[in-house]
């Protein structure tokens, strides 16, 4: 009987969901909304139309890509009206309380770790209850460090964004923005 509670007790170990795992599920998903993000050096505030997905990535993972319409006075028909496209994507690590942006496949490269130091943006995130917080850290070429964090929060009809950027540790930009989840994920990686 002690052996037979031992076995369920070690597949129950193996076939449950990792606690990170289980709490990222709850984002994945396809956002809509729009945002705001205001450079506190210049004063210049922007108007932009989001759209994210967040969906299953490898073993564990996850990949958020991120689409931006940068509006020009309201108006998305106008010229200048840019449109930025982003994505990473992380794997679990340490002992699964974080994630580490996971190396773009090129099977050209001669190097498989990232190197900050070398103009590669180093990324993480982390996932406390409805908080998703991905940071992005690198050197510019002036050698100045730059530090993002892009907050996602669950809400009850999708999520509140929230973004800060730092240059050598001061607040240079702020943004913010309300999405509605629009649908289920699409698992690009194939898995």
């Amino acid at each position: 009987m002690a052996r037979r509670l031992a076995l369920v007790v070690v597949v129950g170990l193996l076939v449950a969901p990792a606690p990170a795992l289980a709490q990222l599920d709850r984002f994945f998903g396809r956002y809509v909304g729009d945002g705001r993000l205001q450079d506190l050096v210049t004063g210049e505030v922007q108007q932009r139309d989001l759209l994210t997905s967040i969906e299953p990535f490898g073993e564990g993972g996850f990949a958020v890509r991120w689409s931006s319409v940068v509006r020009i006075d309201g108006a998305r028909d106008v010229p200048g009206v840019r449109h930025l496209v982003r994505g990473l994507a992380f794997e679990p690590a340490g002992d699964g309380d974080y994630y580490l942006r996971a190396p773009d496949y090129d099977p050209f490269r001669l190097r498989e770790r990232l190197e900050p130091m070398a103009g590669d943006a180093l990324a993480w995130a982390t996932v406390d209850g409805d908080t998703l917080d991905i940071y992005v850290f690198a050197v510019t070429g002036a050698g100045a460090g730059e530090l993002q964090r892009h907050r996602r929060v669950r809400t009850a009809t999708g999520m509140r964004l929230a973004y800060t950027g730092l240059v050598d540790g001061v607040v240079v930009t702020n943004g913010s923005g309300r999405m509605v989840r629009v649908g289920d994920p699409v698992r690009l990686d194939g898995g």
